[in-house]
């Protein structure tokens, strides 16, 4: 499993406008010792896969992003 081995995080948004999304995004702290969780939304693309699909699509995509892909 990708995900069975690291303690991610995920944060997602659902029912929020756009403008409180970015609020929680900018305000999110860089210090403190709390780790960035992996934020996502529901989409028109994303609403019909299974939880264990997305999950497994967040964690890859961050992984990608953030240089940690293997």
């Amino acid at each position: 499993e990708c995900f069975e081995d690291e303690k991610i995080k995920i944060l997602m948004f659902l029912g929020f406008s756009e403008v409180q999304t970015h609020m929680v995004l900018e305000g999110f702290p860089e210090s403190g010792g709390l780790k960035r969780p992996i934020f996502c939304a529901l989409t028109d693309q994303n609403q019909r896969w299974p939880l264990r699909g997305l999950i497994e699509h967040l964690v890859e995509e961050h992984r990608q992003w953030t240089g940690k892909g293997a």
